[in-house]
């Protein structure tokens, strides 16, 4: 497999006409544009091979990977041109933290005119292990498990959200149940009870059975704002995670100004967060 960094410049397309929002990177998820051309590379690039979407220039984004995927057909239209289907797990972790141009540029030297830059044999494993492992797409919004804790100098003061209310932490619980139902099938004997819409007082929110076993906890934390803002966690909610240990996870969903859920961290059996004194701040590790 032969990985390809893609260069998408809105500014400079030569009459192409980019088919999503070039302001919002996500909607490439479900756009339909996918025969792109390949310039000169259009003899060397093959089915199987990885694409990934460095888009420039994008009002309020930094210059970065955005979007991963895999080339399907070559050859096509002219010749010159391939199609490629999204590759939304690893596509997850760039969408909320992408791989920016500086980084880029020590596994990719500058371009000149091509579109389509092939990455060194011997750089592959250290550019996949950037797009990390067990990530998810869920409703467009990029689901992120954390695997360790802030060092010292990331964990930042606590900055509360002004805009806290019980109907936003149900629209986050809402929509981990959602996802926790499609990980964890009825027919495969599993029970997602959303345990907070009937006791709000719960020290958990969901839980997740499977022949009346609890199989997991969760607890769900919903804010405005993106990662790695910190949430408020109590004693009891704190409690409930030291009883239950591998058996408890934590889902921290962040919402956008509109109220659409915008990126959800998953802090599962690692202790990937670091707590702030003063009613505990959970501030989640780095992305």
């Amino acid at each position: 497999m032969t990985i390809w960094l893609s260069h998408i410049n809105p500014k400079n397309r030569f009459g192409y006409k980019i088919g999503w929002d070039s302001a919002r990177p996500s909607t490439l998820l479900r756009s339909s544009d996918r025969t792109w051309y390949a310039g000169s590379m259009f003899r060397k690039i093959r089915p199987g091979d990885m694409i990934c979407a460095y888009m420039k220039n994008i009002p309020k984004h930094p210059d970065g990977v955005y979007i991963v995927g895999t080339i399907r057909k070559v050859g096509l239209e002219d010749g010159a041109s391939f199609s490629w289907s999204v590759d939304r797990e690893r596509s997850a972790k760039v969408l909320l933290a992408p791989i920016v141009k500086a980084t880029v540029r020590k596994f990719f030297p500058r371009s000149y005119g091509g579109s389509l830059q092939p990455l060194a044999e011997r750089h592959t494993n250290a550019w996949l292990s950037l797009l990390g492992r067990e990530n998810k797409v869920f409703k467009d919004a990029p689901v992120i498990p954390v695997r360790r804790a802030p060092s010292k100098g990331q964990v930042r003061p606590a900055g509360g959200d002004p805009t806290v209310s019980r109907e936003n932490g149900l629209k986050g619980e809402k929509y981990v149940v959602a996802l926790l139902k499609r990980d964890f099938s009825e027919r495969d004997g599993y029970r997602v009870e959303h345990v907070a819409a009937s006791n709000p007082t719960a020290d958990h929110d969901i839980a997740i059975t499977k022949r009346g076993k609890l199989v997991r906890a969760v607890e769900v934390k919903t804010r405005f704002g993106a990662p790695p803002a910190p949430v408020i966690i109590s004693e009891r909610e704190l409690n409930c995670r030291r009883q239950n240990k591998a058996r408890h996870s934590i889902y921290i969903v962040y919402l956008d100004k509109s109220g659409t859920v915008h990126s959800t961290l998953q802090i599962g059996r690692t202790e990937a967060f670091g707590l702030v004194p003063r009613q505990y701040w959970l501030q989640p590790g780095p992305v």
